[in-house]
């Protein structure tokens, strides 16, 4: 008899069509989220691919100040020494140990 009332009071308290209502938004969010990381991940590889190209911009603007440092160019070197904090050289040994534990 408990077994009864019990599953009767439930069934009074349950409310089948806000059930239905949340039901429903759960599953059709599914849609909204894979679309949300779909353009996340899209975002996370332009940003990716920026910080990449202008990494390879400021190494080149590097080199061409060594390079003008290297000729003598006036103003060159003060430009060089400060980009050179910026990118340390590593030595000939140092880098020989990084490919081998690679």
């Amino acid at each position: 008899m408990c077994r009864l009332v019990c599953f009767y009071t439930f069934s009074i308290a349950f409310d089948m069509a806000a059930f239905t209502t949340d039901w429903n938004d759960a599953h059709n969010l599914v849609g909204v989220e894979n679309k949300a990381r779909q353009l996340l991940e899209l975002i996370e590889d332009i940003r990716m691919a920026a910080g990449s190209d202008s990494a390879h911009h400021a190494l080149e603007v590097y080199a061409d100040f060594k390079a003008a440092t290297d000729r003598n160019v006036p103003e060159a070197r003060a430009a060089y020494e400060q980009l050179k904090a910026t990118y340390p050289s590593k030595s000939r040994k140092h880098r020989k140990d990084e490919t081998k534990q690679t």
